[in-house]
């Protein structure tokens, strides 16, 4: 993937290579197995991968985790955790640097302050203005960097999330297969309704908590809809993104699914549409809760036979 042309706002950039060329006026997100920035970034910049370099300027904070890392232009703070670090440009401010090994060129400077935790002993006599604290690791002791254990856990997090999806649209195509092609129809014919319905659904079912606490009658009851609250959420998105991988299957005029395992490869094209849209600053975030109430929504719907008597197929 390149980006040549220049951004007023801010650029999400994924892919096997990123290449991003054009000076970006706002915060620069890229992810890949080898990512290069050489335009200018106004804002921040977040990369993430194997081999990562920084060749323009960055006014804002670099913040980098890969397998190796090479700034050669000037940036105003730096957060990098990464095996090697190659730093040969000036950082304006502070430096948080957790590396097995640094390298430093003749124009690497320090304006602010340095943390540093790295495998070999350095001379950073005149290169950093302010305090340097060192932490040197030894060989072979068990590795302290947080960069690691921040990856495992978001990567775990993602892939927990996503089996948790996969295990409710399983259920919903094992259990109801018709249920689950009519959801799809009316979240695709309706989606504004759907979505109503099922901010109702959700706000009468937490609403109902307070009131069925109030008596000692209904404790138990209202422990059971508070307990019911994230499943509902869960099943909710899983349908959502059912219906917007169906319709983008409809879309793309392909036959209609016929067992399981085109069903959940269905869904996950719609997981992973709303996966990507969620990087979408704010906006993604209205996209996922407004297919989360979608598929509430159907739930409500089909629950009082508001549906069409007949669907059509997914």
């Amino acid at each position: 993937m390149r980006a040549s042309a220049p951004a007023v706002g801010s650029v999400h950039l994924a892919g096997r290579v990123v290449e991003q060329d054009g000076p970006v006026g706002g915060d620069l997100y890229a992810a890949g197995w080898r990512v290069r920035s050489a335009g200018a970034v106004a804002g921040d910049a977040s990369l993430a991968g194997g081999t990562l370099s920084v060749d323009a300027p960055v006014e804002g904070a670099l913040r980098a985790l890969g397998r190796e890392l090479t700034v050669s232009a000037p940036v105003g703070a730096l957060l990098v955790f990464a095996e090697t670090v190659r730093l040969d440009a000036p950082v304006a401010g502070d430096a948080r640097i957790e590396a097995e090994r640094l390298i430093l060129g003749p124009r690497a400077r320090i304006g602010g302050d340095l943390m540093l935790t790295t495998r070999e002993a350095l001379d950073l006599a005149g290169r950093v203005a302010g305090v340097a604290t060192l932490e040197a690791e030894e060989e072979g002791a068990p590795d302290r960097s947080s960069s690691w254990r921040v990856a495992l856990g978001v990567t775990g997090g993602l892939l927990f999330g996503t089996l948790a999806v996969l295990a409710a649209q399983a259920t919903a195509f094992a259990a109801a297969p018709r249920f689950s092609d009519e959801a799809a129809f009316d979240m695709a014919e309706r989606p504004f309704r759907m979505a109503g319905l099922g901010l109702l659904t959700l706000a009468a079912l937490v609403g109902a908590v307070p009131v069925l606490a109030a008596t000692v009658v209904g404790l138990p009851v209202a422990a059971l809809a508070l307990a019911a609250v994230p499943l509902a959420l869960l099943t909710g998105y899983a349908l959502g993104a059912w219906g917007l991988g169906a319709a983008i299957w409809r879309a793309m005029d392909r036959p209609a699914p016929g067992g399981l395992g085109a069903r959940l490869l269905i869904g996950l094209i719609g997981l992973a549409t709303l996966s990507l849209l969620g990087l979408i600053p704010f906006l993604g975030w209205l996209l996922a809760t407004a297919a989360t109430f979608a598929g509430l929504g159907v739930i409500l719907s089909r629950s009082l036979g508001g549906g069409d008597a007949e669907a059509s197929p997914a």
